[in-house]
This record gives C-alpha cells, structure tokens and sequence, in this order.
C-alpha cells in the first residue's frame, strides 16, 4: 500500500501528466468519456464527400463532458444533445459558407455577361488584348502610362532618348524577348531608330503611340470594373434572402434547444446536490416543488 508521501507524489505527477501525443492515444483518450454517445453513430457522415470527422465529434463531446461533469445516464444524454446542436450549428455554418461560395464564384464573368447584354447598353465589350479583366492595375502603374502617352503625343517626342520606346523596338522589331535589356541592346535600338526615314520613323511612332493609348484604354476599363467588382461582391457577401431566413430561423432553433438542455442539466445537477447523493441517476426531471 503506497504511503501518504507517495501518493502525494503521485498526484502531483498526475498534473504534469500532457496525456497521449500520438493520433492513436488521443482517440482513445477522447472516447473514455463518450461511454454513452448514443448518438454519435448516426449524427456523424461517414461515408461519401459531405465526409466528416467522427474524431472531431467525440473530441467536442469529451470537452463538454469535461465541463459540464455529467453524472448518471439522464444528465449525460442531456450534455450529448448539448454537443449534437453544436455539431449541427458547425454545419449550419459550412452550408453558410457554401451559399455565399455559389453566390461569388465566378460572380465577375456572370457580371460582365449580364452588363454587354443587357438592352439597356449599346455599347459592346472591348476585346482585351493586353489585360483582363482579373488584373489589378495600380495607381503607379496607371500615372506611367498616362504619362507615356502625353509625351509620344508631343512634338520634342524623341524615340532614341525615351527608355520605353527603345524597349518596344527590342520586342516589335528586333524580336527580342528578354525580360532585362542590357546597354547592348539599347544601343542595337538606338541604331534602328537612327537607320530609318523619316516616313518610316513616324510610322514607327504612330504604331507605339496606338498601342500606348490601347492599354490606356484597356487599363480604364479594367479599373472602372475592379470597383464594380468589389461592389458586387460585397452586396453577394450573404445567402439569397429566402435562404438567410432559414438559416437564421434554423440557428435559432439550436441555440434554444441547447440552452433549454443546460437549463435541465443544470436542474438535474442542483437537485443532485440538494439529496447529497452523487451517483443519483433519475431519469426523469424532478419536481418543480421538490
């Protein structure tokens, strides 16, 4: 027979106890204090892609056990459908989710279609050439092109000093697809541009000046649908509205129906405590007058 010291020992050995850390212990850990999950079988979804994690139940109804500290089969039943109204509100939530997912997903080509088709606008879509319409273009970037287009359009415009004009040679004419140009290239450019006619060389700024003004263009467009974009997402950020009703009227249902179970344990647990008798295991509620 272990002495007082020892068992004192013990206990305090048994606080510094973490419990198991493989996958396997935690389950079976989880599962000492669900002897009477009665519903656990036919709540979880076993099978298929709606799949659910029967762990994850019994690791909630272990924790509820844990705090609410049920004694008897009447007052376990009660923190079991406690822990069922819980697990249906996490679906509640998951089936939440999933609604505003249909209402987003691919919200932007579904708008767009709806917006060139509709009677109400004659204009028709712009084919994008150098952007779509899931681009984000920033500020920055947009003042470069402004700024690029403003000075093709002036007369002191100079095709071997400016840096992007050089740049469109190297792709348009030399064929050049490096991404980093080195001054070998420049000075390659800068000889093209010196080598043509005048004709050819107003030819040559017409065609940059055309492309400059196209992503302009292009770049307006999809700025102006970012912001419609972010206005129509936020206004798909809920359920449709038939839909909203139900699932409120549903989570109502749960939350009332695991307050009215913790009203009874704790009913139960009070009149345990009254008769002094910890291993009462009524099955019924007692009394309101006794």
């Amino acid at each position: 027979m272990a002495s007082e010291k020892q068992e004192q020992v013990n206990a305090r050995n048994a606080q510094l106890s973490s419990g198991p850390i493989s996958p396997e212990g935690k389950a079976v850990v989880s599962r000492n204090a669900v002897k009477h999950g009665i519903f656990a079988k036919d709540l979880v979804i076993n099978a298929g892609d709606g799949r659910e994690d029967a762990l994850e139940y019994h690791n909630l109804l272990a924790e509820l056990v844990k705090d609410l500290v049920p004694v008897g089969r009447m007052e376990m039943l009660l923190v079991e459908k406690i822990a069922v109204n819980y697990w249906r509100l996490r679906r509640l939530v998951r089936y939440e989710t999933g609604e505003i997912r249909v209402r987003l997903d691919d919200f932007r080509n579904t708008a767009l279609q709806s917006y060139y088709s509709s009677s109400y606008n004659s204009r028709q879509r712009p084919e994008l050439k150098y952007y779509s319409y899931n681009d984000e273009i920033p500020d920055t970037e947009y003042q470069e092109q402004l700024y690029k287009v403003a000075s093709m359009m002036n007369s002191d415009f100079n095709l071997a000093e400016d840096k992007a004009a050089l740049e469109y040679v190297l792709y348009a004419r030399l064929d050049r697809e490096e991404t980093e140009f080195c001054d070998k290239d420049y000075k390659a450019a800068k000889k093209y541009v010196a080598g043509l006619s005048p004709q050819l060389l107003g030819k040559l700024r017409k065609e940059m000046l055309e492309e400059a003004e196209q992503m302009l263009v292009e770049m307006d467009e999809v700025r102006s649908w970012s912001v419609k974009f972010d206005r129509i997402q936020k206004s798909k950020s809920l359920p449709e509205a038939l839909n909203l009703v139900k699932i409120i009227k549903y989570e109502n249902s749960l939350e009332r129906s695991i307050f009215r179970n913790l009203a009874a344990l704790k009913t139960l647990q009070e009149h345990r405590a009254k008769t002094c008798n910890p291993n009462d295991d009524l099955l019924e509620l007692p009394a309101s007058g006794g």
